[in-house]
């Protein structure tokens, strides 16, 4: 929480005004909260979805499939997934 304070105070001072508006504030406080939002749906997502890696890059197709030799039921759809 103080962090996100931090922040807007930084963008304040940043933009090199000695008198700010209500609407430049708000701006302000809107980018660094949307900011905020972001930084925190990319963390759950990290942790929540099994078919990304932490970079946000989709897992390859061999590491995918590593396992589906131990399943020969499933080894051969691999190849037909690919020809369609």
């Amino acid at each position: 929480m103080f962090d996100t304070h931090e922040r807007i105070l930084q963008r304040l001072h940043d933009s090199g005004h000695k008198e700010f508006s209500v609407e430049m504030i708000r701006g302000i406080i809107d980018t660094v909260e949307t900011e905020e939002i972001d930084r925190m749906y990319d963390e759950w997502r990290r942790e929540t979805d099994p078919h990304t890696n932490r970079d946000y890059e989709p897992v390859s197709w061999e590491d995918a499939t590593e396992d589906l030799d131990r399943f020969p039921e499933l080894a051969d759809h691999r190849d037909m997934e690919m020809e369609m």
